[in-house]
């Protein structure tokens, strides 16, 4: 199993109690973080997501909420449907749809058994894959990571948590078949810049999600967020921002940073003085699409070889309906117990 987030230490504490402790590895480059899955406002959108976890797992409580979206424009928040949807660039629409609460603890036990996670943690190998490969012994095919330490490691089943994209770039192309390669190259993924702050008390009431527009006279996206309870008196936002590949650079980021702490204080008065922390992150933005079918006609995927897994990773059984995406479809990467 390579990767480390919720998704990677689930499917590998999974793995370990079906096959045993020395049949499984994990691998993990920087360190486990749990919390990684936890970008972007309201991570659970849409009725097919909903129905598709409800399915895969019956015995996790899923509360469907109300409250839609806002756009502000001119400096009121403006209901954000019909044509104003539409008009969202790629990528934003789905955050404009309607969201869910999962218990997160009990979808993915890592997040609510921290002796489960400890032992985990404990068991990762700390390195980085930096190539892949495919090789025989014995005339059986297996995989070959190449590890940023040196040594060379060969599986009979590979389990990879990076993302089908990043896949595809540390892979020796001789190796693939057409359908695994067309696969791999339409789930590549874009940045998106994730702010996450505590707050010492709220700044609004509204439960709405916002799009705060980075530019009101250029379509150039918008910062997407929601505020919630922190527990304690306190209140967290969490927003998100898709980051052009050209501006992910550490100056592109903290401009990005700088432009969203003068748009929110503008939109909501009082946000600074009420700032407690602030954890900034950039990451992949998972895909809205993943063509489940196309990487099952993939020759690497006969019998279990390969798989994905996470919110860009491909769901095992019959493929889900259109509109499954992030964490609905990292949930359905990690098969249930059992």
């Amino acid at each position: 199993m390579v990767g480390e987030d919720a998704f990677a230490l689930a499917r590998f504490l999974r793995l370990r109690a079906r096959h045993g402790p020395g049949a499984v590895a994990l691998l993990g480059g920087r360190r486990a973080d749990p919390a990684a899955l936890l970008g972007g406002p309201g991570f659970l959108r849409g009725a097919a997501s909903v129905r598709a976890v409800r399915g895969a797992l019956p015995g996790v409580p899923v509360l469907e909420e109300g409250g839609g979206a806002a756009v502000l424009r001119e400096g009121r928040w403006r209901p954000l449907d019909g044509a104003r949807r539409r008009r969202l660039p790629p990528g934003e629409e789905g955050y404009a749809g309607p969201r869910a609460r999962i218990d997160l603890g009990r979808a993915l036990p890592p997040l609510g058994d921290p002796e489960a996670l400890r032992s985990a943690v404990a068991a990762m190998v700390r390195d980085e894959a930096v190539g892949v490969r495919e090789v025989r012994e014995g005339g059986a095919p297996l995989h070959e990571l190449v590890l940023a330490g040196g040594r060379r490691v060969r599986c009979r089943r590979l389990h990879w948590g990076l993302g089908p994209w990043r896949f595809l770039s540390l892979h020796d192309r001789g190796g693939l078949d057409d359908a695994l390669v067309r696969f791999c190259g339409s789930v590549r993924p874009a940045s998106s810049l994730v702010l996450d702050l505590v707050l010492d008390g709220p700044v609004t009431d509204d439960g709405r999600t916002l799009f705060i527009p980075v530019s009101q006279s250029r379509d150039l996206g918008h910062f997407m967020g929601e505020f919630t309870e922190g527990g304690g008196g306190r209140a967290r936002a969490v927003f998100t921002v898709l980051v052009d590949p050209d501006e992910d650079d550490e100056e592109g980021v903290a401009r990005k940073i700088r432009l969203f702490r003068r748009l929110a204080a503008r939109a909501f008065p009082g946000l600074e003085s009420r700032l407690v922390s602030e954890r900034v992150a950039l990451g992949d933005e998972p895909p809205a699409a993943v063509d489940d079918a196309l990487f099952h006609a993939s020759a690497s995927a006969a019998g279990g070889r390969l798989s994905f897994v996470g919110q860009g990773g491909v769901v095992e059984g019959p493929a889900p309906p259109p509109g499954v995406s992030h964490l609905a479809r990292g949930l359905l990467s990690v098969p249930p117990p059992g």
